[in-house]
C-alpha cells in the first residue's frame, strides 16, 4: 500500500518551520545568539544585532567590559546613572552636572535628568545637555517654563574633550564650555523648585524620542571622560549605573 502522506509536524521549535522544521524564520528564536541577557534584534537574510546589557560587549555580548569613570556611547546605547551620584533631593532649587565629553558628531542627547525611566514625557521639569549642530545646547524646563542657552563661539564635535558645567538656580541658568560661560533664564516662575525624580541619563535613553516629548532623536557618539556633581568628585559610573545599553570603555 502506499505510504500516507506525511503531515507535518503540529509544531516546531521556535525560530523554525516548513515540513521538516528545517526554515529558520527567527534567527533571535532559532539561535538565541545574545549571550548575558543580551537583547536579540532581526535584520534581513537571517542577520542579527544584540543590545548588549551592563557589563557586556562584542557582537553577540559574549565579552566582558569594565567601566569606571569613563564610557564610551554608539548612538544607540545609554547609562542610567542613579541620581543620588548628583544630588539626594528629587525636588532641587539649585541643579548642576558638570561633564568632560569628546565626539566626532553634530548631534546626539548627552544628558537627560527628568521624569522617571519609561514614562512619555508630559510637561515635567528637566534638565538637558546635547550637542546640536555641532554646538553644545543646555535645556531645562521649570513649572511649565522652558528655555535653552547655546554656546555659538565653540563647535564640539572635533573630537577634542570638552569640559561643560550646567549650572540653574531657581529660573536663571548657565552653561559653561571650556573656561567660557553663557547665561540664560526661564520666564518667572510661580514654583521655584525643579522636581526631577527619574535618574539621570546619559548618551541617550529607551524610546528617546517619546521619552524626551519629540525633542531629542538622536544619542550621543562619542566618549564621556568624567561625570561630576557640582560638589564632589569623578562619579565612577560602572559602580553608580542602575541600567545601560552598548556601553563600552573609552579607546
Amino acid at each position: 500500500a502506499p505510504l500516507p502522506p506525511q503531515r507535518p509536524p503540529a509544531s516546531c521549535r521556535p525560530g523554525y518551520s516548513g515540513r521538516k522544521c528545517d526554515i529558520i524564520t527567527d534567527i533571535c528564536l532559532a539561535n538565541e545568539p545574545c549571550e548575558n541577557g543580551g537583547i536579540c534584534s532581526k535584520l534581513a537574510d537571517n542577520k542579527y544585532s544584540c543590545d548588549c546589557t551592563l557589563g557586556y560587549t562584542g557582537d553577540n555580548c559574549q565579552y566582558m567590559v569594565q567601566i569606571e569613570l569613563a564610557a564610551s556611547f554608539k548612538g544607540n546605547s545609554y547609562l542610567e546613572l542613579d541620581r543620588k551620584a548628583i544630588s539626594n533631593q528629587t525636588e532641587q532649587l539649585s541643579s548642576g552636572i558638570a561633564v568632560m565629553f569628546s565626539t566626532k558628531e553634530p548631534n546626539g542627547l548627552l544628558i537627560w535628568y527628568g521624569q522617571e525611566k519609561g514614562q512619555a514625557f508630559d510637561g515635567e521639569d528637566f534638565l538637558a545637555l546635547v550637542v546640536h549642530d555641532g554646538f553644545l545646547e543646555f535645556a531645562f524646563r521649570l513649572d511649565g517654563e522652558e528655555s535653552f542657552i547655546r554656546h555659538h563661539t565653540t563647535r564640539v564635535d572635533n573630537n577634542a574633550r570638552h569640559v561643560a558645567i550646567m549650572k540653574r538656580n531657581n529660573n536663571q541658568a548657565s552653561l559653561e564650555l571650556d573656561g567660557l560661560v553663557e547665561y540664560g533664564e526661564t520666564r518667572p516662575t510661580i514654583k521655584k523648585e525643579m522636581v526631577l525624580p527619574g535618574h539621570v541619563f546619559l548618551g541617550g535613553a529607551p524610546d528617546l524620542k517619546r521619552f524626551t516629548g519629540d525633542r531629542y532623536t538622536l544619542g550621543f557618539v562619542g566618549c564621556i571622560h568624567i561625570v561630576e556633581p557640582l560638589e564632589g568628585g569623578p562619579i565612577r559610573l560602572g559602580e553608580r549605573a542602575i541600567s545601560s545599553l552598548n556601553i563600552e570603555q573609552c579607546l
